[in-house]
């Protein structure tokens, strides 16, 4: 942020060189504005207030006090160093209550001033970018730690008997399950039947085009071992397998049956319409 040179009350063109004096009005010019959200202005009258909201807060009035001394026309009637000056404004600061205006000190932007004594302009500027990335570091740090809210100890003991109830129920299921086939399997073998498999998708429909019966096995010569059930005319059916002369059909019912659990059979084709 560039200053004039007229605005540290060196008046332009008089050749006096920079000194710490004009360190200490850049540094109180920039705390100002950023302060007050203005742009750094020239001037050649010392600062005169602050902003509003800060203004009307005990202590006010001391820190005001360090920013006219700091920018007084006189140059003799400034501060003689930097960190005299800042050490002014932090003791201000810290007699004042907290407020949303940032007010961080930052000790290595006071450092980066001293160590440029030759170019008091640019260690203004560094001072002013040190703070602002300090305070965003320590925004950042703050973000970071703040604590993660865990839930309560009952709602943790709610989700373990959950967990549980769960876990016994899908047991419970899988034995059911289990059980469930070991009886089909049983009935299967014995009446004779393959054991019961995933249900087929149809190949196609077809219709029995007179009574026929129905056997376990698709076998040329059947016996009454075989015999599952008998088919009336007319009920359509789902032809599920092809094997030789034979369908493996799912009626949509059935005229008699071995046991209530058959569902499927075997019929010989020329007793239904061909489907394909």
């Amino acid at each position: 942020m560039a200053v004039p040179l007229c605005a540290t009350g060196s008046p332009a063109g008089a050749g006096l060189p920079l000194s710490a004096a004009a360190d200490v009005y850049a540094l109180a010019r920039t705390f100002h504005a950023t302060l007050t959200g203005d742009p750094f202005l020239e001037s050649r009258t010392p600062i005169q207030t602050l902003p509003p909201k800060l203004a009307t807060q005990p202590g006010a009035e001391a820190l005001l006090q360090v920013l006219q001394r700091a920018t007084a026309t006189n140059v003799t009637d400034r501060y003689p160093t930097v960190a005299a000056f800042w050490a002014e404004v932090e003791h201000a600061v810290a007699a004042m209550p907290t407020t949303e205006i940032p007010l961080t000190t930052s000790t290595a932007a006071v450092a980066s001033v001293q160590a440029v004594p030759d170019n008091p302009l640019a260690a203004a500027d560094e001072t002013d970018d040190a703070s602002i990335a300090t305070g965003a570091a320590g925004e950042t740090l703050c973000d970071v730690a703040s604590p993660v809210e865990l839930p309560s100890p009952l709602t943790t003991r709610l989700i373990g008997v959950g967990v549980v109830v769960a876990v016994v129920v899908l047991f419970i299921s899988g034995l059911v399950a289990l059980y469930r086939l070991a009886r089909a399997s049983a009935r299967a073998h014995w009446y004779g039947q393959s054991p019961p498999a995933a249900s087929a998708r149809p190949l196609f429909q077809v219709k029995v085009l007179r009574p026929t019966k129905a056997y376990a096995t698709p076998t040329e010569n059947p016996t009454p071992r075989d015999w599952l059930g008998e088919l009336p005319a007319g009920v359509e059916a789902d032809v599920l397998e092809i094997s030789g002369r034979f369908y493996r059909v799912r009626p949509q019912r059935w005229g008699r049956r071995k046991s209530p659990a058959v569902n499927e059979g075997w019929v010989l084709r020329e007793y239904v319409d061909g489907g394909l």
